[in-house]
């Protein structure tokens, strides 16, 4: 679990830690061999104190107390010890997000949703709350506050409240607090129906016109016919992802690289989109690597961007401006392609996809009402061929379907009835955190 070592500077102590399976190292500097074994036996002491979750042994607490400040610090590093103060609501807080931080194992995104409900548990409880004296009802206090006081809507206090439940996880891990105040608080975000809306292709071709360059028309086929998350699977986007040969293109994702095998996906490039990406592809210079180099290099606002293109083509601004391009093509393929199929090109589990993309639109209710009798799946019906292979067709019948049933608006929403929404602060896509010590 840790052993000792000798180099130019003097004594170190490489560490096993048991919670991360990192190997860090807590230098003693110069001084006498038998100091040293000390210290790699106290160091022992304390991993086994952490792996077993039992309480520091008299002696080991004793030579905590006689070592040095410079010491002790490198032991809280390691997480062997919690320095003074490490039950102090604003400290723990500081000091856990920028150990995540500091590990890189979480994107900046993540760490300014993390931002929001830290100011809100600072502002509610102070920063000198010792964690070990808020309870349960507190905790309901502070997310009924949330509510009230802060004016959330229900499911950004819902995310909230899941982050502050991770905190205190951590915490208990920690062994800082016996239990979890925040872990019987509704934590689960719940799909809004009225903030869904498919949008048209129609729509999309009234945008077109409004992009200036080829770069811009990409993005909006993109984010419409390959369901890119924007901006964080638009940033990374190279040239060298893109298969000419095989028609399919690689998308990394920095929202789910944490998962296994998660941190790429092969999609295919789709009818809709091919034209595009040649089109920018030959407007591009020599050498380029970057698919949106402009884009990436952050110059303009997207989310502005977007909502200024759609007045100027004549349409009012839908909820969600970016993520509903996800679920309307989320839905379209649903209807096309088997649902292991759909979640991985779109980068997402089955279960999230049903509970916070796919949506139910007018198309359903005519195509389950027109249907011949004895022409439903399992009755004998000849399958169709692949619409992936027909997109024009595919975009005939939907515009159609758009056209002749005059309840598609209400189901839909409509892009001539549907009021200015303004985002949250969660950004342009759902953040899923992560929270570990």
């Amino acid at each position: 679990m840790a052993s000792l070592s000798r180099d130019g500077k003097g004594w170190r102590i490489l560490v096993v830690n048991p919670e991360t399976r990192k190997r860090p190292t807590v230098r003693l500097g110069r001084c006498a061999k038998k100091d040293a074994e000390t210290a790699l036996s106290m160091i022992e002491r304390l991993l086994q104190a952490r792996r077993l979750g039992t309480p520091i042994k008299a002696q080991t607490a004793e030579w905590l107390k006689e070592i040095d400040d410079t010491l002790r610090a490198r032991l809280a590093k390691v997480g062997l010890i919690d320095l003074p103060g490490a039950t102090l609501l604003g400290p723990f807080l500081d000091d856990y997000i920028e150990q995540r931080r500091q590990r890189d194992d979480v994107t900046e995104s993540t760490i300014t949703i993390w931002g929001h409900t830290q100011r809100n548990l600072k502002a509610f409880f102070g920063p000198d709350k010792d964690i070990r004296t808020i309870t349960p009802a507190d905790a309901d206090a502070w997310a009924a506050w949330l509510r009230s006081n802060e004016k959330l809507a229900e499911n950004t206090t819902r995310k909230r409240c899941q982050i502050a439940k991770g905190f205190f996880k951590v915490a208990v891990r920690r062994k800082l607090v016996p239990e979890n105040p925040f872990s019987d608080l509704a934590a689960t975000v719940v799909p809004v129906q009225e903030r869904y809306f498919f949008i048209a292709r129609q729509a999309v071709d009234a945008l077109l016109g409004q992009c200036h360059g080829p770069e811009y028309r990409l993005l909006l086929l993109f984010a419409r016919y390959l369901g890119v998350r924007v901006p964080s699977e638009i940033v990374p986007l190279r040239w060298t992802d893109v298969n000419w040969e095989t028609m399919r293109i690689v998308i990394t994702s920095p929202k789910t690289k944490r998962h296994r095998g998660g941190d790429k996906r092969v999609c295919p490039i789709f009818p809709e989109v091919a034209p595009a990406l040649r089109e920018a592809w030959d407007a591009a210079p020599e050498g380029a690597v970057w698919i949106f180099p402009s884009i990436r290099s952050g110059e303009k606002n997207l989310r502005t961007w977007l909502e200024r293109a759609i007045l100027q083509a004549g349409l009012t601004p839908w909820p969600r401006l970016w993520q509903n391009f996800r679920s309307t093509r989320a839905t379209e393929l649903a209807d096309q392609f088997p649902s292991h199929v759909c979640a991985a090109w779109l980068g997402h589990a089955e279960v999230v996809a049903d509970r916070h993309y796919r949506q139910l639109t007018a198309e359903h209710f005519e195509t389950a009402i027109n249907q011949p009798t004895g022409t439903m799946p399992g009755h004998g019906k000849k399958p169709a061929q692949n619409p992936a292979q027909q997109p024009h067709e595919m975009g005939r019948k939907r515009s159609q379907q758009e056209t002749t049933n005059p309840g598609f608006a209400g189901v839909c929403q409509g892009l001539l009835t549907c009021t200015n929404v303004q985002v949250g602060d969660t950004g342009l896509e759902p953040v899923t955190p992560s929270l570990s010590s």
